[in-house]
């Protein structure tokens, strides 16, 4: 394990930071053929080092602990964090994430993690994301239910063959967030955000009957 803010600092250069389109870190080993010290470049490590290149970082085999802050990442797109599992022993030991300056962040993905704060600022823009396996995470005031509306119109321009696996992706996100709520004693007070997790799951519930 290492400290995620630390191993960041080592890996990618301030200066390169707010060039990054896409940030990816993985908790198994990779298996693609052009990898290399711990970084894949895509696609090619020419087009890497090409100035007229956005960069996309991808590691593999790393496990982050305690706080990540990517709000140097001004242009960041796509942010992927995955363990492998929900056991101790495959989950990425983040606490805290922040995202707050990405602005241009439309695809997340925290997936099998210990982090309990996520920052993503106060408007974000979110086109697709995806937190599974996340146990005892919890958004900060009012984001969740902005993007929850956020997706839920999203899902009103999708084909009808994908509206009931994306409703129930985001339905899977609400009730996960209605019981982290519901369980943890700081948040036991918090029941206006509850009951609009709740009138957004009734929305998609609703969606789903229409297909």
């Amino acid at each position: 394990m290492v400290n995620a803010n630390e191993w960041l600092d080592k890996k990618i250069p301030a200066d390169e930071r707010e060039k990054s389109t896409a940030l990816c870190v993985y908790r198994q080993i990779c298996k693609c053929s052009n990898y290399h010290d711990n970084r894949y470049t895509h696609p090619t490590d020419e087009d890497q080092s090409n100035p007229g290149t956005a960069p996309q970082y991808h590691f593999y085999n790393v496990i982050l602990e305690e706080e990540l802050n990517l709000n140097d990442f001004v242009n960041l797109n796509e942010l992927r964090i995955e363990g492998t599992g929900q056991d101790n022993d495959k989950v990425q030991k983040l606490t805290s994430l922040k995202v707050d300056n990405c602005t241009k962040l439309t695809k997340i993905t925290i997936n099998n993690t210990t982090l309990g704060y996520l920052s993503l600022g106060s408007k974000p823009k979110l086109q697709s994301a995806n937190f599974a396996g996340n146990k005892w995470l919890n958004f900060c005031d009012n984001v969740l239910k902005n993007q929850v509306g956020k997706l839920t119109s999203l899902i009103l321009t999708k084909d009808n063959s994908d509206i009931k696996l994306e409703a129930k992706k985001l339905e899977s996100l609400v009730d996960s967030q209605k019981d982290i709520l519901r369980n943890n004693s700081a948040y036991a007070r918090k029941t206006i955000e509850i009951t609009e997790l709740e009138i957004q799951s009734n929305k998609l519930n609703k969606l789903t009957l229409k297909d």
